[in-house]
């Protein structure tokens, strides 16, 4: 492997060039314990997740109170924050509404359960 392919963080494996490490296109927050810094692929994934996270220190809520407050899993909540995966268009809608109207989500959500 020549220097150059080093200094570039490529290597060279059967014939391919891979990457060796992402490239770093948005640094973490530093004021946000919470946050990871975001390779090109994954920024869509992890800006929706910051927003999530945000959005969730707003209301000052742990992720299982956020979770339980609005029907949505908990498992789902830890992956979208990381940014391991999207939300559905309806949940990304849905949590639109929350920014909104926290209460009045909260709320409606509560009753569609007795309902």
């Amino acid at each position: 492997m020549s220097g150059a392919a080093k200094g570039c963080g490529f290597y060279q494996s059967e014939g391919a060039t891979k990457v060796k490490r992402k490239s770093i296109i948005l640094k973490a927050d530093p004021s946000d314990q919470e946050d990871r810094p975001v390779s090109a692929e994954g920024l869509e994934k992890a800006l929706e997740g910051r927003r999530i996270r945000q959005l969730r220190a707003r209301l000052n809520l742990s992720q299982a109170d956020f979770a339980a407050r609005y029907g949505i899993p908990l498992a789902n909540i830890r992956q979208y924050e990381i940014g391991r995966t999207m939300p559905p268009p309806a949940v990304r809608a849905y949590i639109a509404v929350i920014a909104q109207e926290p209460e009045i989500t909260a709320n409606a959500y509560r009753k569609s359960l007795v309902a």
